[in-house]
């Protein structure tokens, strides 16, 4: 139905009609009737009625708002079938403009420690996402798998993605020293990727050292220090220094016996020079 509004001079309707006393002449006046339109914003929020002049039409409103959902626009009827045309539109008598909503899908995504995806799945706003399940436990060099930063189960879908983060320990490694008979060498511990620093030479009577070698016996693979990567024992190299052996007041006399030797030769047994006239070695 219609609301009456008053009476006009004109029929624009814009000059309220008073009568102070009684012209000389017939003169028309106009009735005015309007409408209230009003907004259903279907659960999302409040929009403001209109009042509207009859045959006039109502001015689109600002959009509302729901969370979860994008709004549509606005329908004639509850069922939402035909969009209401604001450019068009002739009001006749009260009415009731319906909002229409499209609900919103969003993504559960699982990331590992570089953002890259593990598993991702999108759901509607408001969905139950309590069988949401994570991946398999990722692997990272050097790292530790230790869960993820959001604990599960999930429960409904809020109006937002949820990203969940791989977490992870860093490995600590060992590196361990034999010195192989020279001067104790500690172990030296680090982070995986922490350089590793090369400890002081061990020393050991009779011996040069050769450097630290991972095989033991052969030392053929030689070790560069870098990085820490792994848990590793390491083997000092050895090389046995020669001495000199000097011999004195020989007389010229031959004799077989070494000019040099190493602590690996001890104990050294010496042969007599050959004996000579005159002369007994003594």
């Amino acid at each position: 139905g219609l609301t009456f509004d008053g009476w006009y001079t004109d029929a624009g309707l814009t000059v309220p009609f008073e009568l102070t006393e009684m012209p000389a002449e017939d003169f028309t006046i106009y009735a005015s009737w309007v409408a209230t339109v009003t907004f259903e914003s279907n659960g999302g929020s409040a929009v403001d009625s209109q009042i509207v002049a009859e045959l006039n039409s109502p001015e689109e409103p600002v959009e509302p708002t729901r969370e979860g959902y994008t709004f549509d626009g606005w329908y004639e009827e509850a069922e939402l079938t035909t969009p209401y045309d604001f450019t068009t539109a002739s009001v006749t008598g009260d009415t009731t403009i319906y909002a229409g909503w499209t609900i919103n899908s969003y993504t559960v995504e699982f990331l590992d420690h570089d953002d890259a995806v593990l598993q991702t799945a999108d759901y509607d706003f408001g969905a139950d996402i309590s069988g949401v399940t994570a991946p398999a436990d990722p692997t990272r060099e050097g790292y530790t798998f230790s869960g993820w930063d959001t604990v599960l189960p999930l429960t409904t879908m809020p109006a937002e993605d949820i990203t969940i983060y791989a977490l992870y320990d860093i490995i600590e490694y060992t590196v361990t020293f034999e010195s192989n008979g020279g001067s104790v060498v500690g172990a030296i511990v680090g982070n995986y990727g922490e350089a590793e620093e090369e400890p002081e030479e061990p020393t050991k009577v009779g011996y040069a050292f050769d450097g630290w070698f991972t095989d033991d016996g052969t030392f053929l693979d030689e070790y560069t220090f870098d990085t820490f990567d792994q848990d590793i024992t390491l083997y000092a190299g050895w090389t046995p220094i020669a001495y000199n052996i000097t011999y004195n007041n020989l007389l010229g006399i031959a004799h077989a016996n070494p000019a040099t030797y190493t602590v690996e030769d001890l104990p050294l047994t010496l042969l007599d020079p050959t004996e000579t006239t005159g002369y007994t070695f003594a």
